[in-house]
């Protein structure tokens, strides 16, 4: 477009000159302004091009940054909530870990307990069945039973030989009854119930073979058993 003005210029230079040589002044001077006028509307024109260009450019530069500056941060909102969600599902896997942590530890330390008081009780049933070998009848009652355990909750196990079948009611009362002693003594001396519990006594269960259940403490009363009818 510079290039176009430029020859169009000169151009009109030329003529100028060429009517200026000539004797009517007036038409010199409507050429000189013709020529004023024409380069101005040129030169105006090609100014007015160029900034509507600049212009047009300048809005495409500030768009195309607009959407690239959307586009950076839609990225950062997904990246957030990426993290957001990844820290906490590690946040959530750190609990379930310490919980299970706690658990583990915790049902160790239940399991250490149970076999202490577990040892304690079987030492103490095979010193009552030495008593009776050696023909002391007091503790006679300690042949009926090879297993005697307690669980978490201080309720205790006691298991039977076949020879307790064999025994009325009254006298699986009455052998019942010394077991559930020795068991509660043992609980009292290693610290597993306090004064209130020992005086209670604990829920008794006495079972034949590991598994079938013979009879049980009543609820109101845990120094008082039921037994099933079909034993």
């Amino acid at each position: 477009m510079s290039s176009l003005l430029a020859i169009l210029i000169v151009v009109f230079f030329i003529l100028f000159i060429y009517y200026w040589r000539k004797k009517n002044k007036a038409k010199k001077w409507i050429f000189l302004l013709l020529t004023i006028l024409a380069s101005v509307l040129f030169t105006q024109t090609s100014y007015y091009k160029e900034q509507a260009q600049k212009d047009k450019e300048n809005e495409r530069i500030a768009s195309s940054k607009k959407a690239e500056s959307k586009k950076i941060e839609s990225s950062k909102i997904a990246e957030l909530k990426k993290n957001s969600i990844s820290n906490q599902k590690a946040k959530k896997s750190s609990i379930k870990k310490d919980e299970s942590i706690k658990n583990n530890s915790s049902n160790k330390t239940t399991s250490k307990k149970n076999k202490g008081i577990n040892k304690a009780l079987a030492k103490r049933l095979k010193e009552d069945q030495s008593f009776a070998d050696q023909g002391n009848d007091e503790f006679a009652y300690a042949k009926y039973a090879y297993k005697v355990t307690a669980d978490k909750n201080n309720n205790v196990n006691i298991y039977v030989t076949g020879d307790f079948l064999q025994l009325s009611n009254s006298q699986k009362n009455n052998v019942g009854s010394k077991l559930q002693t020795m068991a509660n003594s043992v609980l009292y001396e290693e610290g597993k119930i306090n004064d209130d519990e020992y005086r209670e006594k604990p829920i008794t269960e006495f079972f034949l073979n590991n598994k079938v259940s013979l009879g049980t403490s009543q609820v109101f009363d845990h120094s008082k058993f039921h037994w099933n009818k079909n034993n």
